[in-house]
């Protein structure tokens, strides 16, 4: 664990890309003078952080209403009901039990938070205690701001009441969760034992790096040909050197030849299979797409998420580009029509090389990542997005490279939050697909209920009960699990699947709600953001659905197409061979009391 101390304003990043790397934020009230200093792309950063999946721990003890006052970014991503409360006096008891402590702590000062979960102080409480008058009272919970957590302890644990308590630093691991804990190291052993790679990410590396092109021989196919090679040549030779009245020199001429012949035909057999576009608008067009489509090819997954409430959207794609010969080419990406109709405000688009060089994605050399391109980055002024490409990726004979795009943007959807009974788990009422794109295979999840929408849900289509769709338990769903005449039956995950990018997908969407690890014996710590099962609390559902063609497009040419041709107008030499686009709405669940 790498932990860094802010001890100055100038040390926060003015751009959520240079926070990529924190996993956990701490907010306290020695931070205030710091936090007061900040300027304003810092705490623009700092939002966009939390809201696109990060984590923040803020401790608001009797220095509480300082704090939100000089972290106003905070103090935006928290409800209203927290902003406003109130400091009080709080009995130390209930600290004491949630880590079973037998050293007694005094009487301290905590923000006095919300006990009413209504629709604007909904959160998971953590920690129960009671104030000084014995007064029920929350002293820890964790609030969803976008794709992020806050998670808020009423207490000041830098002050001196807390600084010699022994069980300090236990408090703050259970808080946190799992920030600081791995999967169980033998399931782990085992799936790198069958498939070479101990994370999510390695078995969506292999599902992506498969292309038709990219034939791969096993040591049985090489076993045969050399089979093949040695027994022409040895029966060849006998029957040439008794006809001729063995004559030793024919050796010399039959080896060769018998050689020289299974090379060149292996080398034919090697060639892609060339096709010609069915409308080429002229003869050049028409060679240059039978050239390209056997040069290069692209497997794509991309997720997009948008979270209605906030208005808070992002991108992220996962390429990998393969080229039959070798090859040099630029990288850059091109806007949509279905993200132009959502997407109000660009803040980032960012193209790199994308890879983990260790086990997680079974090993990746960093000689060949990172040095054989150059990513480029632009902004013509502080009001445009920062947009990059990649310039000079090398592609050696028969190989492949992995990228990924990552953007955030701003949405202004229109407004739709679902009803939910109160005491009842189920929603109900009208959902309207808001979206400007028809969802396939699309499910709305709310806590452990899927419900299970049409084949195809078009866009501005509305479904006018809810509770009339077909509901599953979601974690039956995720495994697959059937139910029997006595009892259940689900189906296993193996990891040496890579032929599945759909079921891959939903596995990386929902990882820890099927049971992470002990599921999958796979860790998902690379691909992690995407995520959302945290996001499955009482006031929140998703609506998840496949889309037909990706909401990003890659414009891929090599270093001799004309360089001074803009994006918009510049045609991708590269050929689409599996593209699978998911797009996630996050929407808000209102209790009806009646």
């Amino acid at each position: 664990v790498a932990v860094t101390h802010i001890q100055e304003s100038a040390a926060v990043p003015d751009h959520a890309l240079a926070l990529d790397g924190i996993d956990l934020m701490v907010v306290n009230a020695a931070g205030i003078p710091i936090l007061n200093e900040l300027s304003s792309p810092q705490r623009t950063a700092l939002s966009h952080w939390v809201r696109n999946g990060g984590q923040v721990l803020v401790t608001l003890g009797g220095q509480a209403e300082t704090l939100l006052q000089t972290a106003d970014w905070l103090a935006e991503l928290l409800p209203d009901s927290v902003a406003s409360a109130q400091v009080t006096k709080l009995d130390p008891s209930g600290l004491e039990t949630f880590t079973s402590s037998q050293n007694r702590l005094p009487t301290f000062e905590g923000l006095q938070l919300p006990k009413t979960f209504g629709r604007d102080g909904v959160g998971e409480m953590l920690i129960s205690g009671r104030t000084s008058r014995r007064v029920s009272q929350p002293f820890a919970v964790r609030y969803v701001s976008g794709f992020g957590h806050i998670t808020v302890l009423a207490a000041d644990l830098e002050s001196a009441e807390f600084a010699d308590w022994p069980q300090r630093m236990d408090l703050v691991t259970l808080l946190i969760g799992d920030s600081l804990r791995h999967a169980d190291e033998d399931n782990v052993s085992e799936s790198i034992r069958l498939s070479g790679f101990a994370d999510l990410a390695g078995q969506t590396r292999a599902t992506l790096d498969r292309f038709e092109l990219k034939r791969p021989f096993s040591f049985a196919v090489l076993a045969v040909i050399i089979g093949v090679l040695i027994a022409l040549v040895g029966p060849l030779d006998y029957l040439l050197m008794r006809k001729f009245n063995q004559k030793s020199w024919i050796g010399w001429l039959t080896f060769p030849t018998v050689s020289v012949a299974l090379s060149i035909g292996l080398w034919m057999a090697a060639q892609p299979r060339k096709s010609v576009s069915t409308e080429p608008t002229d003869a050049s067009e028409a060679s240059h797409s039978e050239a390209d489509d056997a040069l290069l090819r692209t497997n794509s997954i991309e997720f997009v998420d948008i979270d209605a409430q906030s208005g808070f959207g992002r991108l992220f794609r996962w390429s990998f580009i393969y080229s039959h010969p070798s090859n040099r080419v630029q990288i850059a990406t091109r806007t949509t029509p279905e993200t132009k109709a959502v997407a109000d405000k660009f803040h980032h688009q960012v193209l790199a090389p994308f890879g983990t060089p260790s086990l997680a994605m079974g090993g990746i050399q960093i000689e060949s990542s990172g040095k054989s391109c150059g990513v480029s980055l632009k902004q013509t002024d502080p009001e445009s997005p920062l947009s990059s490409q990649i310039d000079g990726m090398r592609l050696s004979p028969r190989s492949s490279k992995s990228f990924a795009l990552q953007t955030q943007f701003s949405t202004d959807l229109p407004e739709q939050t679902l009803k939910r009974r109160r005491g009842s788990e189920l929603l109900n009422g009208e959902l309207i697909n808001t979206l400007p794109v028809d969802l396939l295979d699309g499910m709305l999840i709310y806590q452990n209920w899927v419900y299970l929408l049409p084949t195809r849900l078009p866009a501005g289509s509305k479904i006018d009960e809810v509770d009339s769709l077909r509901q599953k338990n979601f974690r039956w769903q995720l495994s697959r699990q059937r139910a029997l005449e006595s009892n259940s039956e689900g189906e296993s995950w193996d990891v040496s699947v890579v032929d599945q990018p759909r079921r891959l997908a939903e596995m990386l969407m929902f990882h820890n709600a099927v049971g992470g690890p002990r599921y999958t014996v796979l860790r998902n710590e690379v691909l992690g953001h995407l995520d959302f099962s945290s996001l499955l609390t009482v006031d929140r559902c998703i609506l998840v659905g496949r889309c037909k063609t990706p909401w990003s497009e890659l414009v891929v040419t090599t270093e001799s197409a004309d360089a001074e041709s803009s994006p918009e107008a510049t045609r991708s030499l590269a050929t689409s061979e599996q593209s699978n686009s998911y797009v996630r709405l996050v929407l808000p669940v209102e209790e009806v009391r009646r």
